[in-house]
């Protein structure tokens, strides 16, 4: 018997075909490791070698010789391409390790996952050390060693409204999952993980619903087959539409099986008798979105937006805590935030100033939250006109730096004397990371004697004085005239009243555009090549680009 649209909440069930992305979702990079990993590796190594050093020791002292050091046992043991120890060997290690360690979870003894970790160092570890393999190693350290990606398969010109569409959209993701920064740039995110279901509602056809599975969460030892699902919903306001995002992505990636264009999914209908049709989709990207280029255009908003201390992701996660505390059980929590792992946090998990008014506890008065709210927030950190980069006199003054001009004058030697061309690219890369690391650092202080002097200056008038800042729009209101699209869902993002149907499907179609569209050049109004050739009549010029 069919469910009426008014019954109460839906429930959709999706099917995966185990193995059906297996090829497609080949992990590359697999001898990759991040740096905490790589120092685990090598202390478990360490003690591996002081083991086998304990009996050479015992070895050497029976036939007379002279006691062996530790990097004598390192080269027997631990050498480029020696042989994989037997699995009696690693058992024999393995209890050394436990009866050497100081226990932190059990007072008496190691637990089972982290003697498991344990493991997983020691065959990685070995793997990396020898440049060989452990037929011992039934599963490497499989967490560390995925692509730090968010991984979309683009069809799409990864352009600069493409990649704060992408942005947007991970963010808000962020925002209701309270997902670790880890868990979608771990392996990635992929359309495989993502369920994108219409859904039946009252007033109209259907609405878009969908579900994303996080495989790269704390704790998960079995990430190919144990998933950690959360849904959402699309949204009238764009801002928080991120169910329109992902549709308007996935429809520009090609990603959704049976639908080529918005119009294709607007014309869908749901089947009769049927309050949900759950779309396919899948595949992966040639052109990922790196990490670095995330944090770095989250940073570069929230620096735009006049915040001199930005949240982390980790923030947000527990900004999500202290509502979901307010609506739901401990429970509840628990299965949305730590996929029901008692140990990553206690009872009470929200922002850093505690939410309890203690004056007003301790004299039994009506409590008022709003300085506290005032504490956990990121207004005192707040400072409009916050500038951006460096002035010009002080970035020219940081080539002066002693370290920078050395490594200056060593590329230059080593391209006069033409030096080999591996050489050179290394001696570039150091003096450009130096560069780097000088210019934030630079930065940071600029900005922070910035906002001191703006918060004396605001002291010293009263309040009184009117701030003459540059304004930051001004670009972004040209690139719209160039961009209209832009333009248009700008001006919706903002809006604050719900949008029409009407005006949210032009929205997505603009949001399409910016997708598909290569803005490699920039065109004026009306001046934008027609199939192919100039759009004046009397001309029709074919044009390249």
């Amino acid at each position: 018997m069919p469910r009426s649209s008014n019954s109460g909440p839906a429930f959709t069930v999706s099917v995966a075909i185990r193995g059906a992305h297996r090829e497609a979702d080949e992990v590359r990079g697999r001898d990759k490791h991040v740096s905490k990993t790589v120092k685990d590796q090598d202390g478990t190594l360490r003690r591996y070698v002081l083991w086998h050093l304990g009996d050479m020791k015992k070895e050497y002292a029976q036939n007379g010789k002279s006691p062996p050091d530790e990097e004598t046992a390192r080269r027997q043991h631990l050498r480029p391409s020696v042989a994989s120890p037997d699995l009696a060997t690693v058992r024999d290690f393995i209890q050394f390790y436990i009866a050497t360690s100081r226990p932190r979870l059990d007072a008496e003894r190691l637990t089972v996952d982290s003697v498991n970790t344990v493991a997983e160092w020691f065959f990685a570890g070995f793997t990396r050390v020898t440049v060989g393999t452990t037929d011992l190693d039934p599963r490497g350290d499989r967490r560390e060693q995925a692509p730090s990606e968010t991984q979309f398969h683009r069809q799409r010109p990864h352009s600069r409204p493409s990649q704060t569409m992408d942005t947007t959209f991970i963010i808000h993701v962020y925002c209701w999952t309270g997902a670790r920064i880890g868990a979608f740039f771990t392996d990635g995110l992929r359309y495989k993980d993502v369920v994108l279901v219409l859904q039946c509602v009252s007033g109209r056809s259907w609405r878009l619903i969908y579900k994303i599975d996080q495989r790269w969460v704390k704790n998960n030892r079995d990430p190919d087959n144990t998933v950690f699902g959360a849904a959402a919903k699309e949204h009238k306001k764009l801002f928080y539409n991120d169910a329109g995002f992902l549709l308007a992505m996935a429809i520009a990636d090609d990603a959704v099986f049976g639908y080529e264009s918005l119009e294709d999914v607007q014309a869908q209908e749901l089947p009769s008798g049927q309050d949900e049709l759950c779309t396919k989709t899948g595949g992966v990207t040639d052109d990922f979105m790196p990490k670095s280029l995330f944090t770095a255009i989250f940073k570069s908003t929230l620096t735009n937006a006049g915040y001199l201390c930005g949240p982390s992701i980790h923030a947000v996660r527990r900004q999500l805590s202290k509502g979901v505390d307010k609506r739901h059980t401990a429970v509840q929590r628990s299965q949305h935030l730590t996929q029901a792992d008692p140990r990553v946090f206690g009872q009470s998990y929200v922002a850093n100033c505690s939410s309890v008014d203690g004056q007003a506890a301790f004299q039994n008065e009506e409590s008022d939250h709003r300085h506290i709210e005032y504490f956990q927030s990121l207004e005192g950190f707040h400072e409009e006109g916050l500038p951006g980069k460096l002035p010009t006199h002080l970035e020219e003054a940081l080539h002066c730096d002693a370290q920078l001009c050395e490594l200056e004058t060593e590329v230059q030697t080593l391209t006069r004397t033409a030096a080999a061309e591996n050489a050179l690219n290394k001696a570039k890369q150091r003096h450009a990371n130096h560069l780097k690391k000088m210019k934030s650092k630079a930065l940071r202080q600029y900005q922070e004697h910035w906002v001191r002097e703006r918060q004396d200056w605001k002291i010293l008038t009263r309040g009184r004085g009117v701030a003459q800042d540059k304004s930051k729009t001004d670009f972004v209101q040209n690139i719209c005239l160039l961009i209209p699209e832009r333009g248009r869902v700008a001006q919706k993002m903002a809006a604050d009243q719900p949008l029409e149907p009407g005006e949210m499907w032009q929205a997505l179609q603009d949001l399409h555009s910016l997708c598909v569209q290569d803005f490699t050049v920039l065109y004026l109004p009306r001046s934008r090549p027609v199939d192919g050739a100039c759009p004046t009549k009397c001309c029709q010029l074919h044009l390249d680009r």
